[in-house]
């Protein structure tokens, strides 16, 4: 099971605050979704676009290996 949540949009205060480890996660950054079938493996783009799309539709959607099952 994976689920993907929407953690809202965040203020330049909480982008401040962002701390890697080092050890577990080194590094973050934002893309644009343009970008995310070349940085992501193809089942986890097709999660996150749908992501994308439900939010944009107020929507909760389910997935089977990242295509909306009906």
């Amino acid at each position: 099971i994976l689920f993907v949540f929407d953690g809202g949009e965040l203020t330049a205060e909480q982008l401040a605050a962002i701390r890697v480890d080092g050890v577990e996660i080194d590094r973050y950054a934002y893309h644009h979704l343009t970008e995310l079938d070349s940085l992501l493996i193809p089942r986890l783009a097709r999660r996150v676009h749908a992501a994308i799309e439900a939010e944009a539709k107020s929507e909760t959607m389910y997935l089977e290996h990242g295509k909306p099952c009906y």
